[in-house]
């Protein structure tokens, strides 16, 4: 393999996982699903299956003369429960087969950056969406952080201004390592598995064949998601996740 090549010293310092100090490694739980916003979300998600209600938000007038504006087509609730739903898929996604495979610490940051990576591939498919994209991007991010706080306030060192001040560091963390998730995916599998290697595995796998299953993996699921429809990302929010293998 070749030498992968190391990211800036400014988005490195920007991973520094510094803020570990405030989580002390705990058991995670299984899934849960992130609180509702609001109990028309959950009377929405409950009432009748997603495909039975994606027209009746507003007339094909109605959103056309929206589009006319500079408007998403459809008020901000239809794309908040997309998000939700997308998220909730994220959430579902078996992480624990990561922890194993990639010999991953069972800690709450563990369980960040596995999560955080299927949101950026997830991001990556909703940008091609533009202003429907953009709308389920923010609802989707919304539910991810708010999941990410339900997590954290069961940790026995949790404290309010810790917490606060960890998840401004986390904020941080995400945005350099979506820069440098793009980077690799626009470039080559050699960047690519740079910024894995340096983010998701923080340095911490001297295994080159696990790091080429992880590559090989995330394009994969790139791929699959790019032959999704509009129809399934934004009218359904179905999005199919691949099982992490330990072969290639």
């Amino acid at each position: 393999m070749k030498m992968i090549s190391r990211p800036t010293l400014n988005v490195l310092r920007l991973l520094t996982p510094a803020h570990q100090y405030l989580f002390n490694p705990f058991l995670m739980e299984k899934y849960c699903a992130p609180i509702l916003v609001n109990k028309i979300q959950a009377k929405l998600l409950s009432s009748q299956p997603l495909e039975t209600i994606k027209d009746t938000w507003l007339s094909t007038k109605m959103m056309n003369t929206r589009l006319r504006l500079g408007m998403a087509p459809r008020p901000n609730p239809y794309y908040r429960l997309r998000g939700l739903i997308l998220f909730q898929g994220v959430e579902a996604v078996n992480w624990k087969d990561y922890f194993k495979i990639f010999q991953m610490e069972d800690t709450f940051h563990s369980w960040f950056l596995v999560i955080e990576l299927h949101m950026w591939m997830l991001n990556v498919r909703i940008a091609r969406e533009k202003k429907e994209g953009d709308m389920i991007k923010k609802y989707s991010m919304e539910h991810m952080w708010d999941a990410a706080q339900a997590r954290a306030k069961k940790l026995e060192s949790y404290a309010p201004s810790a917490m606060q001040d960890g998840f401004e560091a986390l904020h941080e963390e995400l945005i350099a390592a979506f820069l440098l998730y793009d980077h690799g995916l626009l470039t080559s599998d050699v960047e690519l598995a740079g910024a894995l290697y340096f983010r998701f595995l923080q340095e911490k796998c001297d295994d080159p064949e696990k790091l080429e299953i992880l590559v090989k993996h995330v394009r994969n699921q790139i791929h699959l998601l790019d032959d999704s429809s509009k129809e399934e990302i934004v009218d359904r929010a179905n999005v199919k996740w691949l099982p992490i293998s330990e072969k290639l």
